[in-house]
């Protein structure tokens, strides 16, 4: 083979040509190639890059502690009446709850008032309604007592998770409901009728609550806000 010199320099120019033409080919199909990985792969979202703590537990924990059962001692059911001698342990009086009812705000006059005032409850709270009577229902022995004190106003208390709740003591009659409960003196088979109002917080679970006659000693009666 002829020796040839001029043939290297040559060479090693179409060389460097043939790179310089692939250079652009191959830097388009990596950016060809990069545009393809966009287009397949997504970019991690906002909650996969700040993760938020999951407060589903704790919104569920709190639904249980409303609706949980708080556990008091055995109660009468609503309408159920209670028998217990007054003072002179000579007569019988009887106390049921016959009826309930939720308000947002009422109209009632006071014990010495003669103008109506209206009542709003505070804010998360709501008025809860219960109709309370009270019987002179027997007189025993040779005594000669025949007439009886129903309970005082303040007497009945609401008991709800834990908390008591005292009656407005201060009111008569209430606007397009009658009479609001409060004590009288009754001769035998007479009764006292009237409404006893509470003010209780929002959300209110009628399961949780009981109202009671305070009659000083241990054997207080309970009565449940729901039938069974």
């Amino acid at each position: 083979m002829l020796n040839k010199p001029y043939l290297k320099p040559l060479c090693l120019i179409v060389c460097l040509l043939f790179l310089f033409s692939c250079t652009p080919g191959c830097t388009q199909q990596k950016s060809s190639g990069g545009n393809m990985y966009a287009s397949t792969e997504q970019s991690p979202s906002n909650a996969e890059l700040f993760p938020q703590t999951d407060n589903s537990q704790g919104d569920s924990e709190r639904q249980e502690a409303e609706s949980e059962n708080y556990i008091y001692p055995p109660s009468l059911d609503l309408g159920a009446r209670f028998k217990y001698d007054d003072p002179s342990q000579q007569n019988t009086i009887s106390v049921y709850f016959d009826e309930i009812m939720e308000k947002s705000s009422y109209s009632a006059k006071g014990k010495y008032d003669t103008d109506y005032e209206t009542y709003v409850p505070r804010s998360g709270y709501t008025f809860i309604f219960i109709g309370a009577t009270a019987t002179n229902v027997a007189h025993k022995g040779e005594g000669v007592y025949y007439q009886v004190q129903t309970p005082q106003t303040g007497q009945f208390k609401l008991l709800y998770k834990g908390r008591e709740y005292d009656p407005n003591t201060g009111i008569t009659v209430i606007t397009g409901h009658g009479d609001a409960y409060q004590q009288k003196t009754l001769d035998r088979y007479e009764s006292n009728s009237g409404w006893l109002v509470f003010e209780v917080p929002l959300p209110f679970n009628y399961n949780n609550a009981r109202v009671t006659l305070d009659l000083e000693g241990s054997n207080d009666p309970l009565w449940k806000l729901v039938v069974s």
